[in-house]
């Protein structure tokens, strides 16, 4: 289990194209700036059967880009089209 505190940039780079678990993170609006990965896999349903396991609270993001743009994370919803554009 990790227990690193990784910038965004350098989590999605580790984990591509994957649905990943963030605990102890911080946001900027509804992004992740930081966070450690506590899971990761490329199934969403699967990890969120594993979600239970986890005693703190959480977000989940994917780390590539989506179709439809819609992410639910926590108590969170992220629109990384938005997010995309901001950046770009």
């Amino acid at each position: 289990m990790a227990t690193e505190k990784l910038p965004w940039e350098e989590i999605k780079q580790k984990y591509p194209d994957e649905w990943v678990v963030l605990v102890d993170y911080e946001l900027d609006g509804d992004i992740p700036t930081n966070g450690v990965v506590r899971d990761h896999g490329s199934v969403k349903k699967e990890l969120y059967q594993r979600l239970r396991l986890i005693n703190e609270e959480w977000f989940v993001i994917y780390t590539g880009r989506m179709r439809r743009g819609l992410v639910m994370g926590g108590l969170y919803a992220v629109d990384l089209e938005d997010a995309d554009r901001a950046e770009g």
